[in-house]
């Protein structure tokens, strides 16, 4: 699950693919919120960012999660619609393609998480820098990873101010 800021007010953007289209829970209102652009989609680990005025949504789909990765962006607002990215799927690669965790901004650089799927589920992250975001062009590189020695995971990190969360 994602927590998003917007306008004073907190939302979550749940993990719920195996029962419904993605959608905003507003923690103010107690409500769902359902995103336009996904009435046939159901997504793994949607992970909200809002760049340079843009809406973005990364999340893998439900029959190919473990190994691509999915990019999908609003003009016009938190809700959308949102519109497929031309290049989809962004990233082909088990070892970093399923999100794990929350985008990371620091220093004007950007950060994205993923889940090493390559030899079993979620057998550490991969820490990528996002060289080129926008609606028509995407690239990034693998830094580093990171794994338990001797034991599995972890499968998500998460980071926020001086905080670090991750299982």
């Amino acid at each position: 699950s994602t927590f998003i800021a917007q306008k004073n007010e907190l939302f979550i953007l749940p993990e719920v693919a195996s029962w419904s289209n993605p959608f905003f829970y507003s923690i103010k209102n107690k409500s769902i919120i359902k995103l336009m652009g996904f009435e046939e989609c159901n997504l793994v680990d949607p992970t909200y960012l809002f760049y340079n005025n843009i809406h973005y949504i990364f999340a893998g789909k439900k029959h190919d999660s473990l190994y691509r990765l999915y990019l999908f962006y609003s003009e016009d607002n938190f809700y959308g619609k949102y519109n497929n990215h031309n290049l989809n799927p962004i990233v082909i690669n088990p070892s970093n393609s399923r999100m794990g965790g929350n985008i990371i901004q620091h220093k004007s650089k950007i950060y994205r998480i993923g889940q090493n799927a390559s030899s079993q589920y979620g057998n550490g992250v991969t820490i990528n820098l996002i060289e080129n975001l926008s609606p028509i062009n995407y690239s990034e590189r693998e830094l580093t990873k990171i794994k338990i020695k001797n034991n599995s995971g972890p499968h998500t990190l998460n980071i926020l101010n001086e905080n670090i969360v991750f299982d």
